[in-house]
């Protein structure tokens, strides 16, 4: 890739010279000279020549070129099909192909994406799209309201619990589509833009489930061509994009690396671009390497959160009182943590979120603080301590971490043997459907966003998807999400998930909250207008990267 540049940069030098050389001659005649030349002229093959001028003159340097981003050799399990959308990798390739009816913006609100507009009615408990007209699917399939309802009702038939607010979805006219709800909910605006990434039905009826999760088939500015496991996916320009003069680029590639050794050399030799969500240490290193800028999101939206929780639903665990849950997070230097660990590409938080947040409680005051640890266990009836398991996860910066967690609550009392697991063990553990319960203490991953009331339940609720069936559940916290939800106005909402904020971290102590990582992406400089970690960790604007 680095060589197509600087073959471009010289063929546009060399253009300079000429067109300085013809300048040059024409003031040396008369007033007619240099008049007769025009791009629009036949080249000898008798086909006309391409010209990289726009209309002012200027030499557009952004058409054309296949961008090349580096990933870790994650286990992609889908690419299409909203349901089957979890993990983040899944999530950011398929925005390639298919596009949602909203996207979140660089301060998390909702922006129009497929969807012209929206009228949300919480009297009534609707929201009302206008969608787009005069958009097709990849296979030729009309973009309309039946499509959308298609999508929304396959998400809600699958189980998933993100739209359980959803009473119906009515299409009104061929643009416009209502969404019924059971009763207001102020977060179902966001959630249906994020999780429902709308794919062509038709190409569900044909290609099956199954089919359409590797064959991507949406509106996007991208279609898919390939998929070599392990190796890369492939995707072509989509020439009929509905947004004009949209995408610039003649494709995208996701390549995949084993390790963050090897993709390093990738980059450094100019085989691919740019990388998703390097670890912090490959991300400190390509930053000292020229040409390279680090993408680092700061809104913590989207963004992988890392801390720990316990087994407080066991009555015979330590962890089972809050006054000894609320000591563990005493007990851990965050700051420490994001700085030596992190290299800088995270950010500290004490609860669920960043710092600055519209639902971040400013007011709790948990900080790296062992006496006031070892005062609470004391005051818990463990003043001399007690031995507990912290079960992680056996990647490299997962053990990294746990050695720092294992040091700090050493020095306060608790022993901790620590208990490296598969990603399998670690699954199994964790999610609430396959109901297996850890002991002590395990490391706590979520993400950092900011709608306590929609992800904050997916952990701390009996319904929850992760985590839930080994936590201790509180009445009044569910009362919150409910409040929540139900809220017509910002400044409440903002006022209730502080409240809910207290109640998980300081007052229940379900969580002990870490840091959120910056999922840093380093980019070449060339490559701009990405997105990518402008807002969402997982939303990106493909449609608009270019080469500089």
């Amino acid at each position: 890739m680095m060589k197509q540049i600087q073959d471009k940069y010289f063929k546009i030098l060399l253009l300079f010279l000429v067109a300085g050389l013809v300048f040059a001659l024409a003031a040396c005649g008369d007033d007619d000279a240099g008049t007769t030349g025009d791009n629009d002229e036949p080249s000898e093959n008798g086909e006309e020549s391409e010209s990289n001028e726009t209309g002012d003159g200027s030499i557009d340097e952004s058409a054309g070129g296949v961008l090349k981003l580096g990933s870790g050799n994650v286990n992609i399990q889908a690419m299409a099909v909203a349901s089957e959308l979890r993990a983040f990798h899944d999530i950011f390739i398929s925005r390639m192909a298919v596009e949602q009816l909203g996207t979140f913006d660089a301060d998390g609100g909702t922006q129009p994406l497929l969807a012209q507009s929206w009228e949300e009615n919480p009297e009534d408990a609707t929201i009302t799209f206008q969608l787009n007209e005069g958009i097709e699917f990849h296979d030729g399939t009309a973009f309309n309201a039946e499509a959308v309802k298609w999508n929304i009702d396959e998400f809600l038939e699958s189980g998933r619990n993100e739209l359980d607010d959803i009473e119906s979805v009515e299409v009104l006219d061929d643009y416009i589509l209502q969404v019924n709800l059971k009763e207001w909910n102020s977060s179902i605006l966001s959630a249906i833009a994020h999780f429902v990434p709308i794919s062509s039905p038709t190409a569900y009826e044909e290609l099956g489930k199954e089919g359409l999760m590797e064959n991507p088939i949406g509106t996007g500015p991208y279609k898919f061509v390939s998929w070599d496991r392990d190796e890369k996916i492939v995707f072509e320009k989509n020439e009929n994009y509905w947004q004009d003069g949209l995408p610039y680029l003649d494709g995208v590639e996701i390549h995949f690396y084993a390790d963050s050794t090897s993709a390093e050399a990738s980059l450094q030799m100019g085989e691919v671009d740019g990388y998703i969500s390097a670890d912090a240490l490959m991300a400190r290193n390509i930053e000292e390497m020229d040409g390279y800028n680090v993408k680092v999101l700061e809104t913590g939206l989207g963004g992988l959160a890392i801390g720990l929780t316990t087994d407080s639903a066991n009555p015979d665990s330590p962890f089972s009182d809050p006054v000894v849950r609320r000591a563990v997070s005493y007990a851990i230097d965050r700051d420490a943590i994001v700085d030596n660990l992190q290299y800088g590409f995270a950010i500290a938080s004490n609860q669920w979120g960043v710092p600055g947040a519209p639902s971040y409680n400013e007011s709790i005051e948990i900080t790296y603080d062992p006496d006031k640890s070892k005062e609470l266990l004391a005051e818990a009836g463990y003043g001399d301590g007690f031995e507990t398991i912290l079960n992680v996860s056996n990647s490299p910066t997962m053990m990294q971490y746990a050695t720092a967690v294992q040091g700090y609550l050493g020095e306060v009392g608790i022993e901790v043997e620590l208990n490296a697991i598969e990603d399998g063990l670690y699954r199994e553990l964790t999610i609430a459907a396959m109901e297996q319960p850890w002991e002590g203490l395990i490391q706590y991953n979520t993400r950092g966003d900011h709608d306590l009331a929609t992800y904050m339940p997916r952990n701390f609720s009996p319904q929850a998807t992760t985590f839930g069936h080994n936590l201790a559940h509180y009445d009044d916290m569910q009362e919150l999400y409910a409040q929540i939800k139900s809220a017509t106005d910002a400044a409440e909402v903002e006022e209730l998930s502080k409240e809910l904020q207290r109640l998980a971290v300081y007052e229940y102590a379900l969580g002990t909250y870490v840091y959120v990582t910056g999922q840093p992406a380093p980019l070449h400089v060339s490559v701009v207008d990405t997105g990518i970690n402008e807002g969402h960790a997982s939303e990106w604007t493909p449609h608009s990267a270019r080469f500089e």
